[in-house]
């Protein structure tokens, strides 16, 4: 019993020695997909994608709580647009694309991750949304599992990610199923890439990526090509809010509309194209 005890609060001490030595970095890693553009479209109709964004962090604060992964706040249908056909360019919404994370730097100074896991979909509204959100919190818990045993024990992810990707549609297929409606399809799925970024202490950069979310099923084969980049350093200011303008003809204001009809936001986009 008294070894127990003191192996109990050697662990103890252990923990408390690594919080008490970590520092914040004082930068942040920031993930920014910007614009997806379409290069083969999913279905022989126009495709209604949505976006599962997911980013991932190692640093000394996840490797104690195993808290990995960064999650997107609306991972629903239409979050890249509806309508949307081969050769568009579609600027990807902040709260679909762009997450970010301060970095806290491990004790032994060793290199710290961070990347991006992305899934485009495409369905016309089935299964329900409430479906979608439970599947896209289910696959980031199946995320955090693959960085907790694979990824930190290798330091970075290994080149063969079938086994992950398996898992993923399968889970998918899963809660899809049970939500009933039209069966999920594989053909729904349009693709899966991923990018990462080995940070080192200090560091300041900009380091773009690009994604091709792509498959094939039968006649119907979707591609789309996601550019964005993963940046460390200092935390942005915020920018200055818009005056209030008046939307041109044809565009939607991304805010409330003031009684002498300026958009009030001063953000103004033009469909299938979705606010920032």
């Amino acid at each position: 019993m008294k070894n127990k005890s003191k192996t109990i609060i050697g662990i103890s001490l252990f923990i408390v020695l690594i919080i008490f030595t970590t520092q914040a970095f004082s930068d942040e890693c920031r993930i920014n997909l910007n614009t997806a553009s379409v290069l083969g479209k999913n279905e022989w109709s126009r495709d209604e994608p949505y976006l599962w964004t997911f980013g991932f962090v190692v640093d000394a604060q996840t490797f104690i709580n195993n808290q990995f992964i960064l999650k997107i706040d609306n991972p629903g249908h239409g979050n890249l647009g509806s309508g949307v056909g081969e050769g568009y360019s579609l600027v990807i919404p902040t709260q679909t694309g762009a997450l970010k994370k301060e970095l806290i730097v491990p004790p032994n100074q060793e290199a710290m991750y961070c990347g991006v896991i992305t899934l485009i979909f495409e369905e016309d509204g089935t299964p329900p949304n409430s479906a979608v959100i439970e599947a896209y919190e289910s696959i980031a818990e199946i995320l955090r599992v693959f960085i907790r045993d694979i990824v930190v024990p290798n330091r970075g992810i290994p080149d063969d990610l079938r086994p992950l990707k398996n898992s993923i549609t399968a889970e998918v297929r899963r809660i899809y199923g049970a939500a009933g409606g039209f069966p999920w399809d594989f053909d729904d799925f349009i693709g899966f890439d991923y990018a990462d970024h080995r940070i080192s202490t200090g560091e300041v950069s900009q380091n773009p990526i690009e994604l091709l979310l792509w498959s094939k099923s039968g006649d119907y084969e979707g591609a789309y090509l996601i550019n964005g980049s993963i940046d460390v350093g200092p935390p942005l200011p915020l920018p200055p809010p818009r005056p209030p303008r008046s939307c041109p003809s044809g565009y939607t204001c991304c805010g409330a509309t003031l009684p002498d009809g300026r958009c009030d936001s001063g953000e103004c986009v033009k469909p299938p194209q979705l606010c920032q």
